[in-house]
C-alpha cells in the first residue's frame, strides 16, 4: 500500500476526526508501513476482516485520490477538500435510498468560492445555472423588476376570485376558468397603471426619478 505525502500529513493529524475514522486511518497507516493484516489486527485489538476490508477499500480508491489531490485546472485540492475526500473513502457504504455523494469530477468542477470553478463568482454561478442542457434551468430576472409586484398582485386576485375552493376535473376546465376571469377583469375591473418612475439613469439621482 502507498499513501502520498500530503495524504499522510493529513491523516496523521487525526485528532479532529471521529474515533471510528481514526481507527480506520490507523489501519491504512499500518498497511503503508508494511505491516501484515494479522499484525495490524493484533496491534489495533480487532479482527483481521476489518483490516482487510478497509485496506481493500483504500486500494480501490487510491488512483482516484491521487487524481483528486492534483486538483483541477492547475489548482491542487485544499487540505480541507482532501481530508473530506479521504474520510468519504473510509465512510460506511451508503444505505439504500440515501442521497448520492458527488463524484470527484463534479467536486473539481465546483471549485472554490472566490478562487476557481463554478463557485468562483456570482457570474460563474449564474452562467452554470442558466445552461439549457440542465433539466432544471434558472432564469434570473433584473434586480429592479417593479413590474413583478403588479403581476403578482393580479395572480393573487385570480386565485381568490376564480380558483380558490374550486374542484376542476381537467386542464381544459382550468384553462377556461382562467380565460373567463381574464375576460371579466378586462371588461369590468381593468384600469391604467400609474407608474411613478421613468426608469433608472446614471446621470440622475434616485430621488429625482419619482414624478
Amino acid at each position: 500500500m502507498t499513501v502520498s505525502a500530503t495524504c499522510c500529513g493529513l491523516i496523521l493529524h487525526k485528532a479532529t476526526v471521529a474515533k471510528r475514522d481514526a481507527f480506520r486511518i490507523d489501519i491504512i497507516l499500518n498497511g503503508a508501513d508494511g505491516l501484515s493484516h494479522e499484525y495490524s489486527a493484533r496491534q489495533l485489538d480487532t479482527d483481521v476482516e476489518p483490516v482487510k476490508k478497509w485496506r481493500k477499500r483504500w486500494l480501490a480508491a487510491h488512483a482516484e485520490l491521487l487524481t483528486f489531490e492534483q486538483g483541477f485546472d492547475g489548482h491542487p485540492a485544499t487540505d480541507t477538500q482532501l481530508l473530506r475526500r479521504l474520510l468519504s473513502v473510509l465512510a460506511d457504504t451508503p444505505r439504500s435510498g440515501r442521497l448520492k455523494t458527488i463524484t470527484v469530477e463534479q467536486e473539481q468542477q465546483l471549485g472554490v468560492k472566490g478562487v476557481r470553478g463554478i463557485l468562483k463568482s456570482q457570474v460563474s454561478r449564474m452562467k452554470f445555472l442558466q445552461r439549457n442542457e440542465h433539466s432544471i434551468r434558472f432564469v434570473f430576472t433584473p434586480k429592479h423588476c417593479s413590474w413583478l409586484n403588479p403581476i403578482e398582485n393580479w395572480f393573487a386576485r385570480l386565485n381568490r376570485a376564480a380558483l380558490k375552493g374550486r374542484s376542476l376535473s381537467s386542464l381544459d376546465e382550468l384553462q377556461q376558468c382562467i380565460v373567463n376571469y381574464i375576460d371579466y377583469y378586462n371588461g369590468c375591473l381593468a384600469k391604467a397603471f400609474n407608474r411613478l418612475s421613468d426608469g433608472f439613469a446614471e446621470d440622475r439621482p434616485l430621488a429625482q426619478l419619482r414624478r
